[in-house]
């Protein structure tokens, strides 16, 4: 594939995973560059369940309120209620989580935080950035050329 055929783009990222896919997102949503997405595999997520995020307020401000997200997390992901820390309590048995010790923050926090589906999520930002006419994605891609 040649850049040539593809036509001008403002910028060009290579590879399509969450940081692409969220890098895409917050350029069409503040600034009015053309962004082309490259990706060497055939489908967006890929076929395999990846591993989960589990998110501290500083993802969850950023994927909420930054990239606008907000609505898709709380109906398609699991809220978390803040960092928990769990360790074995000395002199106990520790057969059960009961009997584990625990530290976590005392008020709730007023700012979200999830446990991600990765594949969901990445599907969801393919979506919503395919709706810009400023975006265009390419998946398949093994070779390409590009002149600056």
């Amino acid at each position: 594939m040649r850049a040539d055929d593809l036509g001008h783009w403002d910028v060009i990222i290579l590879g399509g995973g969450l940081a692409g896919l969220t890098l895409a997102r917050q350029l069409l949503l503040e600034t009015e560059a053309t962004v082309l997405l490259v990706d060497r595999r055939d489908h967006i997520p890929g076929p395999h369940q990846k591993v989960g995020e589990s998110l501290v307020q500083l993802g969850g401000y950023y994927l909420s309120k930054v990239l606008q997200i907000e609505e898709h997390l709380f109906t398609r992901h699991f809220l978390k209620y803040n960092l928990r820390f769990h360790w074995p309590t000395p002199e106990r048995d520790n057969a059960s989580i009961e009997d584990y010790s625990v530290s976590f923050i005392r008020t709730l926090s007023n700012i979200p935080t999830f446990q991600l589906d990765r594949n969901l999520l990445e599907a969801h930002l393919l979506e919503r950035n395919s709706a810009d006419e400023r975006f265009r994605c390419v998946l398949g891609a093994r070779k390409i050329d590009v002149e600056l």
